[in-house]
């Protein structure tokens, strides 16, 4: 008697447990993917347009490599994306790309009117319908050479 209703147990948590497969597998992303980073360009890409150069962040795919950051993002499927550029003086500016081209460029920079309210933020937000390499190309427009960076992707629900 111990023995049948033992194997008739065993029988239904395997049975439970084979049922809860398919409820992982169609589950969908609810998590994000998250990087902060260090940013340090040392010279301001205002330093070239002086010298008729390149003049805006969108052109920064170019051998000027000490006024730009480059940060690699794969989308590993559709979803939206929030870059965060913080503890930066100056003007900088963040540009997505995407297959050589710019998608998005980042809004003003927001600078308080006095260093202990805090320091510059510039973000950008794209939203990508299909996975896929890209690029986040920083640039040091008119400030200093460090900053931090983040990103933040969240899956499409």
């Amino acid at each position: 008697m111990l023995r049948r209703v033992t194997l008739a147990a065993g029988t239904v948590a395997g049975l439970a447990g084979l049922l809860a497969v398919p409820a992982v597998a169609c589950h969908k992303h609810t998590r994000t993917v998250e990087k902060r980073f260090a940013v340090d360009i040392p010279v301001p890409l205002h330093a070239y347009a002086q010298h008729g150069g390149y003049t805006r962040c969108v052109d920064s795919q170019t051998p000027a490599v000490d006024s730009h950051h480059v940060e690699e993002f794969v989308a590993p499927a559709a979803g939206r994306l929030r870059i965060e550029l913080t503890d930066f003086l100056g003007d900088w500016d963040v540009v997505l790309f995407r297959d050589g081209e710019s998608v998005a460029e980042g809004g003003p920079t927001r600078t308080p009117l006095r260093m202990s309210d805090g320091s510059a933020i510039e973000v950008l937000e794209y939203t990508f319908t299909a996975p896929g390499p890209s690029e986040i190309v920083i640039c040091n427009f008119l400030g200093g050479a460090q900053g931090n960076g983040k990103y933040e992707f969240t899956y499409a629900k």
